[in-house]
């Protein structure tokens, strides 16, 4: 199998290959398939109780084995809108790749939803997603404001307020975000009426 730019150069030898020559047979083994065991956020903010949820940008390591050496052979997808998770580092049980919510080819990764992460290694299939915990095996793009247009309004509304981050518009579209200011002063005051 080839992909652009990838070619096959990995092999296994942990299985026998079939001895019969008239017939077409093929060769299928445990020890061939992917088996992922540690899903986790190396890198960036995470989500403590669940290792595997995070923001964009995330370095995510998946440990396990089966794993093609070149990074290439190993497609990490995220979601069903064909996220795929650039691979960045690549040994037979360890990969490393770099969350990207928005890529701009596909649709946006849905916040706040749990995406099924699924490993592919060329030429040996769909990884065994073996962890202790189902939710481990999906990843959650949590919303990220890294920006807001102004410093300062009136604490009694009416001020146009613009968030700018990543992971903020869950399907693409537009969504209303209520934003609440509390002062202590105030509620004091309310009380004192």
């Amino acid at each position: 199998f080839t992909q652009t730019d990838c070619t096959v150069v990995d092999t296994f030898t942990c299985a026998t290959a079939p001895t019969a020559v008239d017939k077409f047979q093929f060769k299928s083994a445990t020890c061939l398939t992917p088996d992922v065991t540690s899903l986790v956020i190396s890198s960036g903010p995470k989500n403590a109780s669940v290792p595997s949820w995070g923001f964009e940008d995330s370095e995510l390591t998946i440990s396990g084995t089966g794993f093609s050496t070149t990074a290439c052979q190993n497609q990490i997808t995220i979601g069903t809108g064909g996220h795929q998770c650039a691979v960045s580092s690549a040994t037979a049980t360890s990969l490393v790749c770099n969350v990207k919510g928005n890529p701009g080819s596909v649709e946006p990764l849905e916040s706040l939803k749990n995406q099924l992460i699924t490993v592919n290694v060329l030429n040996q299939g769909k990884a065994i997603m073996n962890l202790p915990n189902p939710d481990m095996a999906k990843f959650k793009l949590y919303p990220k404001i890294t920006s807001t247009n102004i410093a300062e309004g009136s604490w009694a509304g009416g001020s146009i307020l613009t968030l700018s981050g990543i992971g903020l518009l869950p399907r693409g579209g537009k969504e209303a975000v209520l934003v609440i200011f509390w002062r202590s002063w105030f509620s004091e005051e309310l009380r004192n009426c």
